[in-house]
């Protein structure tokens, strides 16, 4: 079948006659299975002979205002090709997502690779490929050929040299190197060069296999502390190297700003400011107040398996709304297409009521992490020392664990749908350590938890039957359960009142703190307990450096200062050694707030396993091995798994297409150019659109 010309189109919300060619809307897609990831990038067919564009850069292109497809993109060879479940897709709408936040995501970011929809596949995005040599110390990337900015800049080798010796490398925006950018073994910077026009390299002293695993470095957000791998030419203006002195000071003057790097970072921001052109699908076009409005990217570089250039929708719009309530129930009256981030688990019964009047369904994208909600605790505190003292003891833990009774908070709080596990992965996930270790201290056991606080000899209580702390004081053992108060874990008082109850039981006085930003709290060395910490992205132990899996960052929530010593390579921070100050009295060669030595040895694995392949058998053994330490440890007691509780719980209109019903945990899906309404006619600019589909709930309901 032919393409052919439509009589009518929609541009954004608008229908139009004046429409360029289609497709033949022929191509099938395989079919989706439920319960297994759709892969976004895994198109195996032929390449397309035709492409197509949409009506809105038809239009621009007839008028003069762009350049012709086949000028603005990349040659067939580097275009990239998306399928999505439901199949080619029409153009037209403006997406709308009514929340609590500004934040569009993935949408307008446009890294080097971007995940699948399990989370752990990583795809070429902006780059064409990499290859990781035979002896895994060099990665050599190619780019894709033809590609712009938004504003029709080309993308050229000299704004992947302007990220790496104009941003990462200079030491006003970065003072120190993450630690996926240094050689595990030497501690030395990774080194960039370039080859040709198309071919650059990134080379470590040792073999580094992990580097497109971690989910924040492949990207592209040019700002003081951040590593990058590219940064647009239009930041040269506000860089010193680059920029006219006199003009320089003028506009921080103008911005009311100190030195340039917080000017440098304030105009990289592509959430707020339009004036800085982006390379990923959509582009933000205004920020007004609590709107902010993304207009398609007409230089993107992803078509379809028929060769129709992607995004299929027009523009996105975000709207913050006053109060997550408000957000709630316009969500519920039709008003959002496709999000997660306000949505929560123990709301589900309400949302399912009103999915049929609001036209919508619902899907869960629980992360495989292996902790949705937990009892964190950080072991550099000491400012009270007989509390710092308790919380490094490990049988002081595992009593609270064993205290627990998670089924019922389960039940009461998350509906049944958690899994009561320790932190481990999934089982689906090559790094889950297998059932003994998903199940270690954390049986409901009052007699066991009692025995635990015994034998440390806390036996001594007050006349309410508190145990007493052993300073000698007289006073009772408190622990101040602290969070946020309007945190977007908006499950964790419940979860923490019906903790506190259970941990009085066994002679522990629990106490909820209500502060503005626990986690900040806890890395000030201000409180040490933690509700609602999350494992969200780390099924995998090398997906993200400032995860709580091993202490390599500063502020680290388990060890802030040993997180500091590793991130600054040992200019900073605790360094291993004897502290009396900090009990239990660790050994000489440990850290002081680490009397086991298995957050030193965290860190080890951590370095290990940056050696070796994703499947290597020596790589998985030591991801299980760290998965065991933190069951052995409970330095973060775990309440449930698979929850949902962090951005898995999806409301979607049902006229929106090509979205997985299985994904990881994300705002809105990580290859959401891919989504369009049925027939390009949006829902914000036709109120009374109605699908005509059924509207399904994973817990009931439809």
């Amino acid at each position: 079948m032919a393409a052919t010309t439509p009589g009518t189109c929609y541009i954004k919300g608008e229908q139009v006659t004046d429409c360029p060619p289609i497709s033949p809307h022929v191509w099938v897609p395989p079919p989706a299975i439920p319960g297994e990831y759709w892969a976004y990038h895994g198109y195996t067919g032929p390449r397309p002979k035709e492409w197509f564009e949409s009506p809105m850069s038809y239009q621009l292109v007839k008028a003069g205002k762009l350049p012709p497809l086949a000028e603005r993109v990349p040659p067939p060879e580097d275009r990239g090709i998306l399928h999505g479940p439901s199949g080619i897709g029409y153009y037209g709408g403006e997406n709308r997502q009514t929340g609590t936040q500004q934040f569009l995501g993935e949408w307008i970011r446009g890294g080097w690779a971007i995940r699948d929809s399990n989370g752990f596949d990583w795809e070429p995005w902006l780059g064409k490929s990499w290859e990781i040599s035979d002896d895994g110390t060099q990665y050599t990337m190619v780019m894709r050929k033809n590609v712009h900015w938004s504003d029709g800049t080309p993308f050229t080798m000299d704004d992947i040299r302007f990220g790496w010796e104009d941003n990462n490398f200079n030491t006003e925006l970065n003072k120190v190197i993450t630690a996926n950018y240094r050689d595990p073994v030497t501690d030395n910077p990774v080194t960039f060069g370039i080859v040709d026009d198309v071919t650059w390299t990134m080379t470590f002293d040792t073999p580094v296999y992990t580097l497109f695993e971690d989910r924040s470095l492949p990207r592209s957000w040019c700002a003081k502390g951040s590593f990058v791998m590219y940064c647009p030419p239009y930041l040269r203006q506000f860089h010193p190297k680059y920029a006219d002195p006199v003009v320089l000071q003028q506009l921080l003057d103008e911005a009311n700003l100190e030195d340039w790097t917080q000017l440098y970072s304030q105009k990289n921001n592509i959430l707020t400011n339009p004036d800085r052109p982006c390379i990923a699908p959509w582009c933000t076009k205004s920020k007004k107040d609590l709107q902010i409005t993304a207009e398609r990217n007409h230089y993107y570089y992803f078509f379809d398996p028929e060769g129709n250039q992607l995004p299929y929708m027009d523009w996105h719009t975000k709207i913050q709304m006053e109060t997550r309530e408000v957000a709630i129930f316009r969500s519920m009256n039709g008003e959002t297409d496709a999000m997660t981030t306000p949505f929560s688990l123990p709301e589900v019964p309400l949302y399912n009521a009103n999915m049929e009047k609001g036209d919508y369904s619902i899907y869960h994208w629980p992360s495989t992490g292996g902790v949705d909600s937990g009892v964190g605790f950080s072991m550099s505190y000491n400012e009270d020392p007989e509390i710092g003292r308790l919380v490094r003891t490990r049988d002081f833990r595992l009593a609270l664990s064993h205290a627990i009774d998670r089924e019922a908070i389960n039940e009461t709080v998350y509906l049944g749908v958690g899994v009561i596990q320790t932190r481990v992965p999934h089982p689906s996930t090559p790094y889950y350590p297998g059932p003994v270790v998903a199940q270690m201290n954390i049986a409901y056991d009052i007699d066991l938890a009692n025995k635990k606080l015994d034998d440390l000899g806390l036996t001594e209580r007050d006349s309410e039957g508190f145990r007493l702390r052993q300073d000698g004081s007289g006073e009772a053992i408190e622990l101040r359960m602290t969070l946020s108060h309007g945190s977007v874990w908006f499950t964790e008082l419940s979860v923490a009142e019906m903790i506190k109850p259970m941990w009085e039981e066994v002679g522990i006085k629990g106490v909820i703190n209500l502060v503005d930003n626990p986690a900040a709290e806890v890395r000030q060395g201000n409180e040490y307990l933690q509700m609602g910490q999350s494992a969200i992205y780390q099924a995998n132990p090398w997906m993200v450096t400032w995860g709580s899996l091993a202490p390599l960052i500063a502020g680290h929530p388990i060890a802030a200062g040993v997180g500091l010593w590793q991130a600054t390579s040992g200019a900073e921070g605790m360094a291993p050694g004897p502290n009396p100050d900090f009990l239990p009295l660790a050994p000489p060669e440990n850290f002081a707030v680490d009397p086991s030595g298995n957050l030193m040895r965290t860190i080890e694995i951590f370095k290990e396993g940056r050696a070796f392949e994703r499947y290597d058998p020596r790589r998985i053994a030591l991801g299980k091995e760290i998965f065991e330490i933190h069951a052995t440890e409970m330095w973060q007691i775990p309440i449930a798994a698979f929850i949902g509780s962090f951005r898995g719980i999806l409301i979607t209109r049902n006229n929106v297409m090509n979205k997985p019903i299985t994904h990881i945990m994300d705002h809105n899906g990580f290859n959401a150019w891919v989504y369009y309404f049925l027939d390009g006619k949006d829902n914000m600019n036709h109120p009374e659109n109605r699908s005509g589909l059924p509207s399904t709930s994973f817990l009931g309901g439809g």
